[in-house]
């Protein structure tokens, strides 16, 4: 299974994204639907940590979203199951505390398939889900898309124009859809957009919601930058951004009301047919002020009264800014009612590279880089790929390709690793995605499950990891062996339940589900142990698969019936 993490599904996406002529359905609406819920986390790795109102944390990982309760001081894991959440990974999982007291939970889908056209894993977007009540109703929708326009049924050569549908005339075929861009009415403007009719490579990286005024908005890359009012009957909505800035000098506004219709199209596809600035990555709203991440930079955006946004956009040609790639826009709240935006950066080059950060106090109306993550050979120090950030009242945290790094509030340009946690916890790789710290215990997010402050040894002294396997003693013990009937299947795990399946020597399955329970032996360790008795099997050598939580563990058991 290929793992759906956000930061690898970007390396997809960075070429043309021309749109296939075919169509789907552009919504697909479900709401109240309740989800099922099942122990442990739906997957290793583990994308997105983000708060609940009460004892909560939710994760996004490469297999859905899950809950981390921290109930009474116990911790405890389990996921939704349901037909009508995304499927695949989460790109994006954000969490909004409410006024009565509940969570609202926003979240993205992923999956990927291999074409052989372009040689590569292609991404596609699986639909966006939200919950305004902690997660027990949910509202879906598909991945949106546009619809080509109908022209056939027009016979007026008046109704039958670009402006009015979409259309256009020709003495001898008559209507029809001729040309490669799309009307939409952006408040009383006619503004054409390039229409996106598939969802391969229209994936939802990031995800905000204007609380006020009840609008989910997403950053789809080559979906553009759409929103939906989830109050009422949701329809997403198209909300374009300025095109890019290429030389200085190049226009840094789009103004309501003040889109040139004659020049102005909507379209992400690679220029010179389109503009890196309509490729959204990452999106955060604070209040009535909209901050969009995209291929060429970030926009500033002021939300009007009537929803309407006046764009500001810089690159690095226009402002201090590390990098004009920006895949994530995060707030710092200091003192003083002071809101801190840090920008995360990337170059357009595959794979990703060491890069710097750039925050500003004041709005964006002045920058300053943090060069400490670039490549030692351009003033960095730690060459380190900065995937996430976390602050709280003390602290700022950087999840990055080397490991967990650490500052106080007041030094923003020196960051320390944190050294605290034993290699083995890592599962052979030092990668953090995502951190969170709730009720002074420290999560961790990583490709190989997730790492967090526990009372036990666990993957060493002090910290735990969901899906650790002690290397020392991690094969599954099968005795006697050889057997004619009966044996005991004995494992090593603090993992309170697991199965049983046997194959033969072709890979057929024999025998199914044999359960599996904890036991402490002697020397005080927990064991997953397996008892089956009435083996009736003929003569040879079988493979036996124990599945704990998520991971699979093999051995050969031989049969001797005299």
């Amino acid at each position: 299974m290929i793992f759906l993490i956000k930061i690898l599904l970007i390396l997809n996406v960075l070429c043309g994204m021309i749109p296939y002529n075919y169509s789907l359905d552009h919504l697909d609406y479900n709401i109240q639907s309740s989800r099922d819920i099942v122990n442990d986390l739906a997957d290793d790795s583990i994308v997105d940590l983000r708060d609940g109102y009460d004892v909560n944390i939710y994760a996004g990982t490469s297999g859905g979203l899950s809950i981390i309760d921290l109930v009474f001081g116990e911790i405890s894991f389990s996921h939704f199951v349901d037909e009508d959440l995304p499927d695949g990974g989460n790109p994006s999982t954000v969490t909004y505390d409410l006024e009565n007291g509940e969570t609202m939970i926003v979240v993205s889908g992923v999956l990927s398939y291999f074409s052989q056209v372009e040689d590569d894993y292609i991404p596609y977007g699986t639909g966006i889900a939200w919950s305004i009540n902690s997660g027990t109703t949910w509202n879906f929708t598909e991945q949106p898309t546009d619809d080509i326009p109908y022209c056939e049924g027009y016979t007026n050569p008046t109704i039958c124009s670009p402006a009015v549908t979409g259309c256009s005339w020709h003495p001898v075929t008559g209507c029809s859809y001729q040309g490669s861009y799309i009307p939409f009415d952006w408040y009383g403007q006619t503004v054409y957009s390039n229409p996106i009719t598939v969802v391969e490579k229209n994936v939802t990286y990031d995800l905000s919601v204007d609380i006020d005024n009840e609008y989910i908005y997403i950053a789809s890359w080559a979906g553009m930058l759409r929103r939906l009012h989830y109050g009422e009957v949701p329809n997403w909505e198209l909300v374009p951004l300025p095109e890019d800035i290429d030389s200085i000098g190049d226009e840094d506004e789009l103004i309501c009301g003040g889109i040139s219709s004659q020049s102005y199209v909507y379209n992400p596809v690679n220029p010179p047919t389109g503009n890196h600035n309509h490729k959204p990555y990452a999106v955060h709203i604070e209040e009535n002020v909209i901050w969009v991440g995209t291929a060429n930079g970030i926009n500033k955006g002021l939300i009007d009264d009537d929803g309407c946004i006046d764009w500001t956009h810089q690159t690095t040609l226009t402002a201090n800014l590390a990098g004009d790639w920006i895949i994530d826009v995060v707030p710092q709240y200091l003192e003083n009612d002071i809101t801190r935006i840090w920008l995360i950066s990337r170059e357009l080059v595959s794979p990703p590279e060491p890069h710097g950060l750039t925050y500003s106090d004041d709005g964006g109306a002045t920058w300053t880089i943090v060069n400490q993550f670039n490549d030692v050979n351009d003033g960095g120090t730690e060459s380190a790929i900065v995937y996430n950030l976390y602050f709280n009242d003390n602290n700022m945290y950087a999840a990055t390709d080397q490991g967990l790094y650490y500052s106080s509030v007041n030094s923003e340009q020196s960051w320390n690793s944190f050294d605290d946690i034993p290699d083995d916890c890592f599962n052979d790789t030092w990668k953090v995605y995502t951190f969170i710290e709730k009720n002074d215990i420290k999560f961790i997010g990583t490709p190989n499950g997730l790492i967090y402050e526990c009372d036990s040894d666990g993957c060493g002294e002090g910290w735990c990891n969901d899906d650790y396997i002690n290397l020392e003693s991690s094969s599954l013990s099968i005795y006697p062996n050889p057997t004619q009937k009966y044996t005991n299947f004995v494992y090593k795990t603090d993992t309170s339940s697991g199965h049983i399946d046997i194959f033969d020597f072709s890979m057929k399955n024999v025998y199914s589900n044999i359960p599996c329970y904890q036991d402490i032996e002697d020397d005080g360790n927990n064991y997953l142990k397996c008892d089956y008795d009435n083996i009736n099997l003929d003569n040879g050598v079988y493979f036996c698969r124990l599945s704990v939580g998520k991971r699979e563990v093999w051995e050969k058991l031989m049969i001797i019936n005299n």
